[in-house]
């Protein structure tokens, strides 16, 4: 026994070494679940948005476009779309952000159990943080773009009304 464990025996070491393991390995089995859930929600998002997009330009485009002050139409119109595009990428980015925190996450397991890493660990470490990082700004642009488009319809609305 030495003083860096505290003065725990040999199994108490294993077993809390094994507790840390199993908590990565719970770990990685989230983040495979999170990037699955990320395809299947990017697939609803392109359904969804195509249709609303599509049914709301087909039914109001001729009642709205012959008011005065059309270019906060035309901004909100631009502001949804960058809103949407900006949404889609970050689905994509999280994605992938999560693939490489499983791959990052099964090579800490394989060094506890004294395994050779697959791929280069520093690299898995850093693509995990750009990709969640990508998809944070991309989520902080979806959210304000998407508040500009509420914003200049209100204004565009108020100013025809």
């Amino acid at each position: 026994m030495d003083d860096i464990d505290g003065g725990l025996s040999k199994d108490a070491i294993q077993k809390r070494a094994d507790r840390a393991i199993t908590n990565l390995e719970k770990h990685a089995e989230k983040a495979d679940k999170a990037a699955e859930y990320s395809i299947v929600r990017f697939d609803l998002l392109i359904i969804s948005l195509s249709t609303g997009a599509l049914l709301l330009s087909i039914n109001y485009s001729r009642e709205l476009t012959d008011h005065i002050h059309i270019g906060y139409l035309k901004f909100s119109w631009l502001a949804f779309v960058v809103c949407i595009i900006s949404n889609l990428l970050s689905q994509v980015t999280g994605y992938f952000g999560n693939i490489k925190d499983v791959a990052a996450t099964k090579n800490v397991i394989r060094t506890k159990r004294e395994k050779p890493h697959r791929g280069n660990q520093k690299s898995l470490e850093t693509w995990c943080t750009r990709f969640k990082n990508a998809t944070l700004w991309l989520n902080l642009v979806s959210l304000l773009t998407f508040i500009i488009g509420v914003t200049s319809l209100i204004v565009y609305f108020n100013s025809n009304t």
